[in-house]
């Protein structure tokens, strides 16, 4: 079982959406079905977050949305960028589907750059 970033006697509840750290219940907080850290939670909460790339995939055709969570992997972990991804989940209506509608938001002071090299 995975441990508490924190507390390493306590297993881990789940992970930060902005730092992928895992924490405990007592150290994880959830705001608009979102968790955070407690240094993260802070960071979410007074920043403008906007929509850099958004794009659907599909459990047939997931290549799509894994590139998205690699970019904001890479975006974290190579220049500690703060962003996270929001999925939302529709019925096609064209094909009998389920598709993932995924966006990656990231913090409005990187936004300007990151458009350049990555819209």
């Amino acid at each position: 079982m995975v441990k508490c970033t924190f507390h390493e006697n306590f297993d881990a509840k789940g992970q930060c959406c902005l730092c992928h750290d895992y924490f405990c219940d007592s150290c994880l907080h959830e705001q608009d079905l979102l968790t955070f850290c407690q240094r993260h939670l802070a960071a979410y909460q007074n920043q403008k977050w906007i929509a850099l790339k958004s794009l659907v995939s599909t459990a047939e055709k997931p290549e799509a949305g894994v590139a998205l969570y690699e970019l904001k992997e890479r975006l974290w972990s190579e220049r500690k960028i703060l962003c996270y991804i929001e999925t939302k989940y529709e019925l096609s209506e064209v094909e009998d589907i389920i598709e993932s509608h995924v966006t990656l938001y990231v913090d409005g002071d990187h936004y300007s750059q990151l458009k350049g090299e990555y819209v």
